[in-house]
């Protein structure tokens, strides 16, 4: 289920992004009032000419700016064998060592 306000498009749309990379067969939104329904009709009114016009070319666009907003706060990016890459997101900062008799 996607958790964010839907009227909150980017967001919205993310989300959705992020769970049907992660396989999910159905996502649900819930829509809270008439704005957020408007909201929605909106966002896929926008998007459909789009899809309807090069489905592939729809879904290679989305997966390209996901990967873009995934990409500008990733730490590192490693590619292995096949060219799939390898993403570390949320590296632990190293921790200062002290010296003895330092207090934290």
């Amino acid at each position: 289920m996607a958790a964010t306000q839907t009227q909150n498009l980017e967001a919205t749309a993310r989300q959705i992004e992020i769970l049907q990379q992660a396989g999910a067969d159905v996502i649900r939104i819930a829509v809270d009032s008439d704005a957020d329904v408007e909201a929605e009709a909106k966002s896929f009114a926008i998007q459909r000419p789009f899809y309807e016009s090069n489905p592939d070319l729809f879904q290679h666009r989305l997966v390209t700016e996901t990967m873009q907003r995934v990409l500008t706060n990733a730490v590192d990016v490693f590619y292995l064998s096949g060219r799939q890459p390898r993403i570390w997101l949320n590296r632990t900062p190293a921790k200062k060592k002290l010296k003895e008799g330092e207090a934290p």
